[in-house]
């Protein structure tokens, strides 16, 4: 899919997550606030450090890292509420999220990137010190499986697969796979949004 010239900048969205830090101390309580500072927060800063690292590495990427920085942040939040309402732990889903297109950033390439992102993004978990063993296992599952979209994986997998679908749609981009289409609607019914206006039905 195409970033559609979408540009960001590294310091707005650090702003950005600071503000909604204090949102969510005042909607989930400080408990929620302190795991996003001490992971989620964390893991973000690492790794808009490595997509810093990947300019001028490719003549052609199939996304820019602007974009690439922009999903990152959004899939993440996503991801947060949708495990919120679906009873996984919404830490771990926001990290998986974040990091879902991980081998897309290193190579710049869209074909097979959720495979070759697999073993970098167990050696970055590793790296940032922030995962024990089992939770960067489950991160690396869902990063590997995250574009088998008419396939149903575990819970944290299929959060991360809905926030990416989710994340993509609202910036405009077009379901370019019906198995995304279908997420989408699916997502809406479980929210009981309506299409037509966007209100609760």
């Amino acid at each position: 899919m195409e970033s559609h010239g979408v540009v960001c900048d590294a310091s707005f969205f650090s702003c950005f997550a600071v503000m909604e830090l204090h949102y969510n101390l005042q909607v989930w309580g400080k408990q929620c606030k302190i795991i996003f500072m001490s992971k989620l927060l964390e893991l973000e800063i690492q790794l808009n450090m490595v997509i810093q690292a990947q300019e001028g590495n490719c003549q052609h990427r199939d996304e820019t890292l602007d974009w690439e920085r922009l999903h990152m942040a959004s899939s993440a939040r996503i991801a947060f509420l949708l495990a919120l309402k679906r009873g996984a732990d919404p830490e771990l889903a926001a990290c998986a999220a974040c990091v879902h297109d991980f081998g897309r950033i290193l190579t710049g390439k869209q074909a097979g990137h959720a495979e070759a992102g697999y073993e970098p993004v167990k050696a970055f978990l590793q790296k940032t010190a922030l995962f024990t063993e089992e939770e960067i296992a489950i991160i690396a599952e869902a990063v590997k499986n995250h574009s088998r979209k008419t396939e149903k994986g575990t819970l944290i997998e299929e959060i991360v697969k809905d926030a990416d679908v989710i994340d993509c749609y609202q910036y405009g981009l077009p379901f370019d796979r019906p198995e995304k289409e279908k997420r989408y609607e699916a997502w809406r019914r479980e929210y009981g949004i309506r299409e037509d206006i966007g209100e609760p039905i």
